[in-house]
């Protein structure tokens, strides 16, 4: 989040305005970056420190996106599907935690690498910063 405050700051936005922004793409779109940089960065330098660094900035990234959805899903939806939206993200993020490793592993399995899982996971970041775009640009009046 520190991160997430320095970059508003420089859109002359302080952290103070997080809650009342009115467009929930600019902060988001910086989490997404930041997930996107680490990503591509873990896919770029092989030492224990940049692996260190790049998942330091994918759980700070992730975090924050996470927070900025929870506040764009009422402006969207609005409060009565809160429960209920959240609640199937949840479902799918813990089975994505759940499967993604396994899934992870066979592919390795299969080809010896690592580069198809996480050379897909940057692409998976931008389709789900796109789709957020595209869901939060239609507001409930």
């Amino acid at each position: 989040m520190g991160v997430l405050a320095g970059l508003l700051a420089a859109e002359n936005e302080g952290p103070e305005h997080l809650a009342e922004m009115e467009n929930p793409n600019l902060p988001s779109g910086y989490t997404y970056l930041l997930q996107l940089v680490a990503l591509l960065l873990l896919l770029r330098l092989s030492s224990h420190a940049a692996l260190l660094g790049s998942l330091v900035m994918l759980g700070m990234g992730f975090a924050a996106a996470d927070t900025m959805l929870a506040k764009a899903v009422p402006e969207v939806f609005g409060m009565q599907a809160l429960g209920a939206i959240l609640g199937v993200l949840n479902l799918g993020w813990r089975l994505g935690a759940a499967l993604g490793p396994a899934a992870a592993g066979f592919l390795y399995d299969v080809t010896g690498s690592y580069a198809v899982p996480f050379g897909a996971a940057p692409a998976v970041v931008l389709a789900s910063w796109g789709l957020f775009a595209l869901g939060s640009s239609r507001r409930r009046a």
